[in-house]
């Protein structure tokens, strides 16, 4: 595989493609809790739309979702390596518009955590995703 415009390489596992190391092993920690039912409906490349204005749309492209059994919450998991004024905007605009999640960022075994202040809630959007 080719590596991407950041230097990451991307990782194949069990037909899975994976945007980069930390990536997959963000992917080997959450399954690990699914496992051990910690969480449950873990999600991957989760489109969230953000705008669709006159056939425009701005979509958030999550990493990671799944819901938190111990804490009873919805978390959208996004892995990074570099951060760029891009996701920046993006991320913004998703913790500004929805609410109803836990944001995690991690970048480079870094996690920071992001609540939400939106309007819009999320909780139904997540409930109906469909299983991968």
């Amino acid at each position: 595989m080719r590596k991407n415009k950041y230097a990451s390489k991307k990782i194949s596992f069990n037909g899975l493609i994976f945007d980069s190391k930390a990536e997959f092993n963000d992917f080997l920690y959450l399954r690990n809790l699914l496992k051990k039912r910690e969480i449950k409906d873990l999600y991957r490349q989760v489109k969230i739309i953000l705008s669709d204005v006159k056939n425009y749309k701005c979509t958030y492209i999550a990493d990671f979702v799944f819901f938190d059994i111990k804490k009873n919450a919805w978390f959208i998991w996004d892995t990074k390596g570099i951060i760029t004024p891009a996701y920046r905007v993006k991320r913004a605009w998703l913790l500004s518009t929805f609410n109803d999640f836990i944001f995690i960022e991690n970048q480079n075994n870094n996690k920071k955590e992001f609540l939400p202040k939106g309007e819009k809630s999320l909780k139904s959007f997540f409930e109906n995703l469909e299983k991968v």
